[in-house]
């Protein structure tokens, strides 16, 4: 026995599981998968970093897991519950009450999760320890299965629970003092049986120093093996995605989702990425979208950034004015919230994107009286062909109100040095929403939103992908 670690413990378990509890018996188990069949109130949860993690009992070759935490610290746990007090949709049919005692059960409670069931959630609370997970490992047979890791406080309670509930479990301890429980024994003894453990394994460590700390939720994936058991995941999950067969796919993601006193972040990192062995092009960071007016409802930067002659467009004259930063967006019209917005694009200047080049572009394509073209200037100086239509009010030609680096509401959504960003102020969508829907929901809490593509230094083939939502934190 090696020191400091717990070898697997059987636990006393009836005969293999009956297929008639088993949707049961996942209810009953794993409250996060509870949690996330209704997405939301996942943001209850922290991975704080306190003892083992989940990973510690889940076999080296795992595919793919989630994990949660069902004990927070305090500054999350608030932040993540005011959230969604103030922003679950009304048809839910269940509310947060962040001063609860325990909100996670009150939540769970008010949903109708255990609404038929035997028992409630004070039987689950009574021997669940603060973590847990979902995931998907291989079996001896060769197909996949989704296991649950459960870290328990009270073995006792859980044999017991078991034995009242779900007769037909089948669960044994692991190690680190969580327990797996399955559908199957075979299930079951894939992970008690396991002679390496993923938490030791070093690309998996690095995967979690990318990511960082502080998510609420954590998930991770290995790529190729995740193709390689598409059919048994497809099956497993209900869905059918797009078959992959015809490439191949190498590399890891992880993805962490945090809650901020008035920021939401999911972040999304992939490491070694590689699809056919060719790795994803190195893009240079760029600040662009900043430098639009302050006055922009949505934007989108750099879509151009990558174009040359090898997109197989065969136009060389579009390729030519396009091969640069590219921004297209949507100001709010001078007739206000009732009438829709004005669309713009702009390119940034080079010695080939000229307001020339670009008018000579439009006259070949039937365009020139259709679309202004006129030179403009960004905060920091750099010059921009501009574009926008010319049965609008010209969105470049506005005096004062500033740019968008301006609001603090940028800043808290797009990150600095993205390769690719998008930026929706979500306090002027809400007012286009009222203007045209009355009787349309909206969230005025939810005040922005940024998506922002990040690549690491050039050759280390690691990119981060950050969708972030503001909000007026309390």
């Amino acid at each position: 026995m090696t020191e400091g670690v717990t070898e697997p413990v059987a636990l006393t378990a009836p005969a293999p599981a009956s297929r008639t509890r088993w949707p049961i018996i996942v209810g009953a188990v794993v409250v996060g998968a509870v949690v996330l069949a209704g997405a939301a109130v996942a943001a209850f949860v922290l991975l704080s970093g306190r003892g083992p993690q989940p990973e510690a009992a889940m076999p080296a070759d795992t595919i793919a897991f989630v994990k949660l935490d069902l004990d927070p610290s305090a500054g999350q746990k608030v932040n993540a519950l005011r959230f969604l007090r103030d922003n679950l949709p009304s048809d839910m049919g269940f509310s947060v009450d962040p001063d609860s005692a325990d909100p996670i059960g009150d939540a769970l409670t008010s949903s109708g999760a255990f609404d038929g069931a035997e028992f409630t959630w004070q039987d689950i609370d009574s021997w669940a320890g603060d973590r847990a997970a979902v995931a998907a490992v291989p079996t001896s047979s060769g197909d996949v299965a989704p296991v649950f890791i459960v870290r328990v406080d009270d073995e006792t309670a859980m044999t017991s629970f078991f034995t009242s509930y779900a007769p037909d479990a089948a669960y044994a301890m692991v190690r680190e003092g969580y327990a797996v429980i399955a559908e199957s024994q075979e299930q079951v003894d894939a992970v008690t049986g396991a002679k390496s453990w993923l938490a030791d394994s070093a690309s998996f460590q690095a995967d979690m120093s990318q990511l960082g700390g502080g998510q609420i939720v954590v998930g991770w994936a290995d790529v190729a093996a995740s193709q390689a058991a598409q059919q048994s995941i497809d099956e497993l999950a209900g869905t059918d995605l797009p078959s992959t067969e015809d490439f191949s796919l190498t590399g890891r993601v992880a993805m962490g989702l945090a809650v901020e006193p008035d920021v939401l972040e999911l972040l999304t990192v992939a490491s070694d990425f590689a699809v056919n062995g060719d790795t994803p092009p190195w893009m240079s960071p760029s600040a662009d979208l900043g430098s639009l007016p302050a006055d922009v409802v949505a934007a989108v930067t750099d879509l151009a950034e990558q174009v040359d002659a090898e997109t197989g467009l065969g136009v060389d004259d579009v390729i030519r004015v396009l091969s640069s930063t590219m921004t297209a967006f949507a100001v709010e019209g001078s007739g206000g919230f009732e009438n829709p917005p004005l669309i713009g694009v702009r390119l940034a200047q080079t010695d080939t994107t000229t307001p020339s080049d670009v008018g000579s572009l439009l006259e070949a394509g039937g365009m020139v009286d259709a679309v202004r073209v006129a030179d403009g200037a960004g905060a920091d100086g750099t010059s921009y062909v501009e574009l926008s239509s010319s049965d609008q009010d010209d969105p470049f030609a506005r005096a004062g109100g500033g740019t968008l680096s301006d609001l603090p509401s940028f800043d808290k959504v797009i990150v600095d040095d993205a390769a690719i960003a998008a930026f929706v102020n979500m306090s002027s969508v809400w007012k286009y929403f009222e203007a045209q829907s009355p009787d349309m929901e909206t969230y005025p809490d939810i005040t922005a939103a940024g998506l922002a593509y990040e690549m690491g230094a050039e050759g280390d083939n690691i990119s981060r992908m950050r969708l972030r939502v503001a909000f007026d934190g309390q």
